[in-house]
């Protein structure tokens, strides 16, 4: 069984609630982050429309000289004021919903939002596109690291909460962490030879990881080093040995916690003896260099200069991908998987797209310029980027390196 585990408020925790109201409070705030999620689309789409609007009609009318000022004006007025009255709309409706969520809260039992399949891929979508700017403002609809599982049961990382949830603990854990717009049901499927049931069977005792992907890698990286130290501490039995694995994203993150908790003298982290890394962008996404590229063309006319706003208005999490990774690891041994369209993964078209997210050489870290010592490295073609998540040649060598005498 996969649980969840809160840390430092981590998924709204709340200690002296009984289960009945600490899910009416749940569900109240999902509704409140709904409200929050209409206010956020009125405001951030209108606005490079608004935008492009004025620059277009401004340039048509240059044409025309000075004659046709008080048209300009006419038109300025106008614009302005069909925005302003779609942002109110926005606003109003967000606040209607606040607002009425919180009457009903207090007659009838609200649904969850986020708690379907559909609502938390929207949730995990909007916090990796605008998840900092949620953050900076405590929205409802921000996600909050911590150790979950599929069902969003959560535990408090005290030795109480933890042995009531594990009551067959292990001393062998692994964090699975998830990529950009992701949850931890991404390591979740139908087919019963998943990694995560491999790494139970092989005794195991498997965590999931939640967060929000529109954070900075490194903020991110240190909240979960902070949580592990939590977790080591409190885990019912001595912990001998503490793996992590990451997807895109997440291996980035799992790099960046392991270097943040051995600066903090976290305990945990002379536990890490593997961290695996599988198709995560080392040396960068080509696709977040592409829309940085493009942000920086469309700001070079008026007209399109508000799309270049728009681009340049996503969040921290994203323009971290243009990056890759930095950070030197000691004493763990590394291990990489890549994956490319192509069944063979040095053909041209799959150097190129490698797997449709992650190039092959950003993949494994091998660069001109920047190189990523690894242990192993797993290669495979014929596979986009979320094969490599079920794929059992992916599970046995992940098996295998985590557990040699397999």
């Amino acid at each position: 069984m996969v649980v969840c585990v809160s840390y430092a408020g981590s998924l709204s925790t709340s200690h002296g609630l009984s289960d009945d109201d600490q899910s009416r409070r749940t569900n109240l705030a999902d509704w409140q982050g709904v409200g929050d999620m209409v206010a956020i689309i009125t405001g951030e789409v209108s606005a490079p429309v608004e935008g492009m609007h004025r620059a277009i009609v401004e340039r048509w009318m240059g044409f025309a000289g000075p004659r046709v000022d008080p048209m300009r004006r006419l038109a300025d007025e106008v614009t302005a004021s069909i925005y302003r009255t779609v942002r109110l709309g926005g606003s109003v409706a967000a606040s209607t919903t606040f607002m009425a969520s919180e009457v009903a809260s207090d007659r009838v039992s609200l649904p969850p939002v986020w708690e379907t399949a559909k609502g938390r891929y929207v949730q995990s979508i909007f916090n990796g596109v605008w998840g900092d700017k949620l953050e900076a403002d405590e929205s409802p609809l921000r996600i909050e690291l911590g150790l979950c599982s599929q069902s969003g049961f959560i535990v408090s990382a005290n030795q109480t909460s933890l042995s009531q949830a594990f009551p067959n603990p292990t001393g062998r854990l692994v964090v699975m962490i998830h990529g950009f717009g992701e949850t931890e049901r991404c390591w979740h499927s139908n087919n019963s030879r998943t990694l995560l049931k491999g790494l139970e069977a092989d005794g195991f005792t498997v965590l999931g990881l939640r967060y929000n992907t529109g954070r900075t890698v490194t903020d991110n990286g240190s909240d979960l080093a902070d949580l592990l130290e939590a977790v080591r501490a409190a885990w019912p039995v001595p912990v001998d040995e503490l793996a992590l694995i990451g997807h895109s994203m997440g291996g980035l993150v799992a790099r960046s916690a392991v270097v943040d908790g051995r600066s903090a003298g976290h305990r945990w982290v002379d536990l890490a003896t593997h961290l695996v890394a599988i198709g995560t962008p080392h040396l960068g996404s080509p696709i977040e260099k592409g829309i940085h590229l493009m942000s920086q063309g469309l700001g070079l006319l008026n007209e399109t200069r508000p799309l270049a706003t728009f681009l340049e208005s996503r969040s921290a999490g994203i323009k971290d991908l243009r990056h890759g990774a930095d950070h030197q690891l000691e004493n763990v041994q590394y291990h990489i998987v890549a994956g490319a369209v192509t069944t063979e993964p040095t053909h041209p078209f799959g150097v190129l797209v490698g797997d449709l997210v992650v190039r092959v050489s950003s993949a494994i870290g091998r660069g001109r310029r920047r190189q990523v010592p690894s242990s192993s490295v797993l290669v495979l073609g014929g596979r986009n980027h979320a094969d490599l998540l079920h794929d059992p040649e992916v599970v046995s060598h992940v098996r295998g390196w985590l557990s040699p005498s397999l």
